[in-house]
């Protein structure tokens, strides 16, 4: 894993994994299905405000929930539970944390995980935006990724967490040409 320099004030960084697929045909799988998620710190509380229950689709107006729907784990049959990787995956609730593909070649899907109860020692029920992709067998790839973080405080309103996540940087250049290079 490399981290990209942070060359402005957003709060979305960068960070870049290049991956190869080894594993062949254990037990007749011939292929490894990988998921990339957001480490357990980016996990954020699933519950509303006025009612403790859990997100809902982000509303504007309430400055809380999720993008895209929290369905299940892993539940990539159900298209309000999936985004493009290039769309992301957000929770806000006390705050806001995100993830999302900024390359775009290996076609992520954007995913909201629900995390066992009391999985996270600040808060008991969480959620976790996460990026899912499969690596075909000796297939190498590149991931670009932004992690959006941007916590909740004392006179700054909800609707204001999620002012940087649209503003994603760009790849840079030398990374750029380091990916084709393969």
């Amino acid at each position: 894993m490399e981290a990209i320099p942070r060359c402005n004030d957003q709060d979305i960084h960068t960070f870049s994994h290049q991956l190869k697929q080894l594993l062949i045909g254990i037990y007749g799988f011939t292929r490894l299905k990988l998921v990339v998620k957001s480490w357990q710190r980016m996990a954020i509380c699933n519950e509303r405000k006025k009612d403790g229950r859990n997100l809902d689709l982000y509303n504007e107006e309430t400055g809380e929930g999720t993008l895209p729907k929290i369905i299940g784990n892993y539940d990539l049959g159900t298209p309000e539970g999936r985004s493009s990787g290039l769309v992301g995956a957000f929770a806000v609730s006390k705050g806001a944390v995100g993830i999302a593909d900024l390359e775009g070649g290996t076609q992520r899907t954007a995913i909201i995980v629900n995390a066992d109860p009391n999985s996270n020692l600040v808060e008991s029920r969480t959620v976790l935006p996460t990026l899912q992709h499969t690596i075909k067998n000796g297939e190498t790839v590149w991931y670009v990724t932004g992690i959006y973080a941007k916590p909740s405080g004392k006179g700054i309103l909800a609707q204001s967490y999620l002012s940087g996540w649209k503003q994603k940087p760009s790849v840079p250049k030398w990374l750029q040409d380091e990916i084709s290079s393969l």
